[in-house]
């Protein structure tokens, strides 16, 4: 098996107010920018290394092929929020689908330019050669120490991008006409990549790479779409009663555009929203889950059993990164993924000071991910939830749990936002350890902070 060391470049960007975008890709052999994790996983399954990179984004790598060397690596930002905020593919195979531009392994500095142009700054990146940047663009390329291109990487970078433009929301009908009558490859291009659909209570979005879906429609988006907007042709969008447009404001996020509908039996609403470029089918309702159901920016709705049987289960089977005590014996075993989750509980009414081991699996994991393991301080408090008669005990960070107190009193429902740290041993029993970063009395979806960061990762970075 081949050895890849892992170099990142980091790479600042600033924003530019007003920024118009250029030349804005979204795409890298298949996958788009957006998208949500776990088509990565369903096409490659489980990734061959992931982890931190610098102090706001997690990385994945994938190995498509050792002899020709070809991988990718996508990144996500921190907190995670399960989207696809940079792609890369590298490799040697002159024969693989980059699906950008045209452009093949193993071409030579003329050919690249001849497609791509002169670039704005060649960089050079020791053995990997020079990297090239582009000030119009969010992608850049590395050229090998041989005069090749060999690696290309595309990132979901605001600096290019331009404010929501209400001129370009799309007239109602040609919206209407696209994903009554158009083409997988057209309805995609008016949908966001982390699109949700409801249906009768259920949420579907993209699960494989755009490439797959517009080819198969494994998810049965464009199908059900195309379906139930054939409701939408008998409506009249001169009357009031039948059909409404406006701006839906959200606090330090662009608008969001929406058409609802009045009379329509099934289909209740159309959310478009800004990308940067365009407006895109964001939301398409036709019957959300119970309030209690619904997840809030990349929390999937769980039950806290669902992690501790299954999801425990298969990291003990294979776990991402184990400590083991003295004696030889696993102390902690760390999860790579949070498994963000919406959970519906009961507050017990009990709360406990966070034991000094799970404290240490917190310092753990803080440092395995490049983080300041003081972090683990603000969490001094776990409390007492109830699911299905079990319970279980959750850490609260020291901002959120006074907000908790004054909310929610002993037997309340609640909806937490958690994420999973990892498993902690202690003598013959297997302790789970959780984190609560938000919680809802009346569990509406709710934004997140996004951060966003920026790294180059160059070269052979992922074993």
């Amino acid at each position: 098996m081949r050895f890849f060391p892992i170099s990142f470049f980091l790479v600042l960007f600033f924003l530019v107010p007003d920024a118009v975008a250029r030349d804005f890709q979204t795409e890298l052999n298949g996958f788009r920018l957006r998208q949500y994790r776990e088509a990565t996983h369903n096409e490659f399954g489980e990734p061959d290394r992931g982890g931190a990179m610098g102090d706001d984004i997690a990385y994945e790598a994938f190995f498509l092929s050792e002899e020709p060397l070809l991988y990718m690596v996508f990144q996500y930002r921190d907190p995670y929020d399960g989207l696809i905020w940079s792609i890369q593919m590298t490799g040697e195979d002159t024969k693989a689908e980059i699906g950008f531009k045209g452009l093949r392994f193993g071409m030579t500095e003329a050919e690249v330019a001849k497609i791509l142009g002169t670039a704005s700054r060649k960089i050079d990146v020791g053995e990997h050669g020079t990297r090239w940047e582009f000030d119009e663009a969010n992608y850049s390329v590395e050229i090998n120490t041989n005069k090749r291109l060999s690696s290309i990487r595309i990132v979901d970078d605001p600096k290019y991008l331009s404010q929501p433009d209400i001129e370009k929301i799309p007239p109602f009908k040609e919206l209407l006409k696209t994903i009554t009558t158009g083409t997988n490859a057209e309805m995609a291009n008016l949908l966001a990549p982390d699109m949700e659909l409801y249906v009768d209570g259920k949420i579907s979005y993209f699960g494989r790479r755009m490439k797959s879906e517009i080819a198969s429609d494994e998810s049965k988006i464009f199908s059900t779409i195309r379906e139930l907007s054939k409701l939408l042709q008998r409506i009249n969008v001169e009357k009031e009663d039948e059909f409404e447009q406006n701006l839906r404001l959200r606090l330090g996020t662009d608008p969001l555009h929406v058409y609802k509908f009045k009379k329509i039996p099934r289909v209740k609403e159309i959310v478009l929203k800004w990308d940067g470029s365009a407006w895109k089918l964001w939301e398409f309702d036709a019957g959300k889950p119970p309030a209690d159901a619904q997840s809030a920016s990349g929390y999937e709705p769980r039950k806290l059993r669902e992690i501790v049987t299954d999801a425990g289960a298969e990291l003990e089977k294979r776990p991402n990164v184990v400590l083991y005590a003295p004696d030889k014996t696993p102390k902690f075993a760390l999860s790579y993924d949070p498994f963000r989750s919406a959970v519906s509980i009961t507050f017990s009414g009990e709360t406990r000071a966070t034991s000094p081991l799970r404290t240490e699996l917190m310092e753990f994991s803080l440092q395995s991910f490049g983080r300041p393991k003081e972090t683990a301080r603000e969490f001094d408090t776990e409390i007492g939830v109830i699911e299905d008669g079990k319970t279980y005990w959750i850490a609260f960070s020291k901002e959120k749990l006074e907000d908790f107190r004054r909310s929610v009193k002993k037997g309340d429902r609640v909806v937490l936002y958690i994420t999973w740290v990892g498993i902690a041993y202690h003598e013959k029993e297997r302790e789970f350890v959780f984190l609560t970063h938000g919680f809802e009395l009346d569990p509406l979806a709710s934004d997140l902070v996004e951060n966003s960061g920026g790294s180059h990762m160059s070269g052979h970075d992922a074993r």
